[in-house]
């Protein structure tokens, strides 16, 4: 959602500049993405979080090529100073307001060995893959995750068992993994070879039509696919596509993606 509104706020302001236009809608919805940026920090998700500083990396990146790119609009650098300065602001406000230092703790957490969680997802990736082993071409099938993956978790103490104090006794207990926290081995391990490849010669036809008809030049291309890709990197460490807005939506963007520079070519080159 964020790239979304990135991209939108990117078209807008590109076009205004175009047009000479005294106004358009690209502050609103540069408005509507900080608001989704505050949000996404406050939720505590540290992978979204990465996933989003990523995406605002290579996005910030892209804005500032293109800026050079353009011609010397009179507003140009006017237009662009004052709305990144409203906009860190707004920014700053909205993570004080949220209490966002917890977000950071975690953060710290992460990179400084404390928090084990990383540890166990590694470990759980392992036995992803050699679920996956069980079955390389045609897989388990799609959903079999959860029924499947116990006879290979029970080779890893670390994820599978546990033990509990009940009455002065420890009672032993086995970790429930529904998910793999890793949507790309999970596929794997579902889907085997076949079904993965099928999905992989999807999105390879994808980025080859992306190049030849230079959407990267397209401003809502261009970001919606760079928020594709922090999506996709965010889900080597969880289990993203296992929920259907998210799975359906990402897959939409795409394909709105490719669209949208397409209607944009002259009718002789599309």
């Amino acid at each position: 959602m964020v790239s979304v509104f990135c991209a939108l706020a990117f078209w807008h302001y590109l076009k205004a500049l175009r047009t000479f236009a005294k106004s358009s809608p690209s502050a609103v919805y540069g408005f509507l993405s900080l608001l989704m940026v505050v949000a996404v920090i406050a939720s505590y998700s540290r992978g979204a979080v990465i996933a989003l500083l990523l995406f605002l990396g290579m996005f910030l990146v892209a804005f500032f090529v293109r800026q050079f790119t353009l011609p010397a609009y009179p507003q140009k650098k006017l237009i662009a100073g004052v709305l990144l300065a409203a906009f860190a602001v707004f920014a700053f406000i909205g993570l004080k307001g949220l209490n966002a230092q917890e977000t950071w703790d975690r953060m710290e957490q992460l990179f400084d060995g404390k928090d084990n969680t990383v540890v166990v997802r590694q470990t759980a990736t392992k036995a992803t893959f050699d679920m996956w082993r069980g079955a390389r071409w045609l897989g388990h099938g799609a959903g079999s995750f959860k029924l499947i993956f116990p006879q290979y978790q029970q080779h890893y103490p670390s994820i599978y068992e546990f033990h509990v104090t009940v009455k002065g006794k420890k009672v032993p207990r086995r970790f429930f993994w529904e998910n793999a926290h890793n949507d790309i081995a999970q596929t794997l391990a579902e889907f085997g070879l076949v079904g993965t490849g099928l999905i992989a010669l999807g999105m390879l036809w994808g980025l080859v039509r992306f190049v030849r008809i230079r959407a990267w030049a397209n401003p809502i291309s261009i970001t919606l696919i760079l928020g594709l890709i922090a999506t996709l990197i965010h889900s080597w460490g969880e289990f993203v596509f296992q929920n259907p807005a998210i799975l359906v939506t990402w897959a939409a963007l795409g394909i709105i993606s490719l669209r949208w520079s397409e209607l944009e070519l002259p009718p002789q080159s599309r």
